[in-house]
């Protein structure tokens, strides 16, 4: 919930709420990795914040990382999750954020 309310913060250009809610989202949710939805959850979190992270001078590579590590969730839910598969095929990384919003 609070991923989602960061992102809304983004698409309303309060980027620097949106980060403090970001970081609330990553540090105090519990993620498991054993749930499907969890994992779904990080890696839109992990995506939008990376995305945001990418546009501030001299974070940009930590933008890129997280961008790789939901990529890597993704990648591993890929064909687990009905409306994954089709959903991230071929997008660009600013075509996924902008599905995720």
């Amino acid at each position: 919930m609070i991923g989602q309310i960061a992102i809304d913060n983004v698409l309303t250009n309060q980027a620097v709420t949106a980060e403090g809610l970001f970081r609330s989202a990553l540090e105090k949710f519990t993620f498991s990795d054993h749930d499907k939805r969890h994992r779904y959850e990080k890696a839109n979190i992990l995506l939008a914040y990376g995305h945001l992270l990418q546009k501030w001078e001299k974070r940009e590579d930590i933008g890129k990382r997280l961008n790789n590590e939901s990529y890597e969730i993704y990648r591993s839910l890929y064909g687990q999750c009905d409306g994954i598969d089709d959903a991230f095929k071929g997008l660009t990384l600013t075509q996924a954020v902008q599905f995720q919003m």
